[in-house]
């Protein structure tokens, strides 16, 4: 037999050797397919518990600044109308003591 025969009998060989494999290979891969997407879900769920505990206390927290900005608001406003009153009442009672009539003592 020549030897170029001898190597398309080799190569018919190993093509239906081949061809017999790959079913099984292909059933093999698939098989590793789900796997990893079963794998990736489980990796998405687990990131998204961990997102989750993450932004709690982040919105906990904006919720705190937000009560406390509008407590400091409501401060600083009461602050400057107790100013203003101060102010006022200091002028006035200043001024009723300089004029003379109905508006002072003199």
């Amino acid at each position: 037999m020549p030897s170029w025969r001898r190597t398309l009998v080799q190569a018919e060989e190993q093509g239906k050797i081949a061809v017999a494999d790959a079913p099984g290979k292909r059933q093999k891969l698939e098989q590793a397919l789900q796997k990893a997407k079963q794998d990736m879900a489980v990796q998405l769920r687990e990131y998204q518990a961990l997102m989750n505990l993450k932004l709690a206390p982040d919105i906990e927290i904006a919720t705190y600044r937000k009560l406390l900005e509008g407590e400091e608001s409501r401060l600083d406003s009461s602050m400057q109308k107790q100013s203003i009153l101060t102010t006022t009442t200091g002028y006035s009672s200043r001024m009723s003591t300089r004029l003379p009539g109905k508006f002072g003592s003199s």
